[in-house]
């Protein structure tokens, strides 16, 4: 029994119009992906691109001098401005120089240090700035993978130096006294015993540090003068008298 035009008709238009929903259907469910990976893409670039802006807005803001140079020729291809100002320098250029002048050992020591570990930590370097005066500076670097670069820190610590270079001066001066110079923390234990204290009482300083001046001069017989001296200090900064100790003999 032959079917009749309409039927086949029917039967044609009822498969195209099927055809047509299931491609559609693909072609939305296709988009609809397109359009989250679109969107988690954007979403990426948008998260990147502020990473980049707040690490530009730390390099260029940062209190400390940064910079990303050349392990090899020590060439500064990027240096913040604190790092310009630390240098007195105007560029980059000007800041490849002050390197290439660093001490040879020094440069030699960090392009071991990154080569071997990747990373240098806290170095004191004494170097020049542009004009030729000489300062110190504390150099930590990390190397960058692959591409033969470092990203550094650099604290201008001359101050620092002159400093601990004073207390040095001062902590000699107070050795070569015959006097008997003793300082202690506010837990009462020892922390500075020179030299006259070790010809007046017996002990070298290395026994005694870290221990407790009462337990040391004033045992327990003397524990309570021990604490009107230690008050009467706290209360008007000084004391001044006369007290029998005994020596370590």
């Amino acid at each position: 029994m032959q079917e009749s035009p309409t039927n086949i008709i029917w039967v044609i238009s009822l498969g195209t119009a099927v055809l047509l929903i299931f491609a559609v259907a693909y072609i939305a469910i296709v988009l609809s992906s397109s359009r989250r990976v679109i969107e988690t893409q954007r979403a990426k670039v948008e998260e990147v691109t502020k990473s980049a802006e707040r690490y530009k807005a730390l390099f260029e803001q940062s209190l400390a001098g940064m910079m990303k140079f050349s392990i090899e020729s020590w060439k500064v291809h990027e240096g913040n401005e604190s790092l310009l100002r630390m240098f007195g320098c105007n560029n980059s250029k000007d800041l490849s120089v002050c390197f290439s002048k660093m001490p040879d050992f020094a440069r030699e020591f960090v392009r071991t240090g990154l080569d071997t570990s990747g990373i240098v930590s806290g170095y004191e370097i004494k170097t020049r700035r542009r004009d030729g005066t000489e300062f110190w500076v504390l150099f930590s670097a990390k190397k960058v993978d692959g591409d033969g670069f470092a990203h550094a820190v650099v604290i201008d610590i001359t101050k620092r130096k002159l400093f601990e270079g004073m207390v040095w001066e001062q902590a000699a001066l107070l050795n070569e006294t015959q006097d008997a110079i003793i300082v202690i923390g506010e837990s009462g234990r020892i922390s500075f015993w020179n030299q006259g204290a070790e010809k007046m009482y017996g002990w070298s300083a290395s026994e005694v540090m870290g221990i407790s001046l009462q337990r040391l001069l004033y045992p327990d017989a003397k524990a309570e003068e021990y604490r009107r001296i230690l008050d009467h200090v706290l209360s008007h900064r000084e004391w001044g008298g006369e007290n029998k100790h005994s020596r370590k003999d």
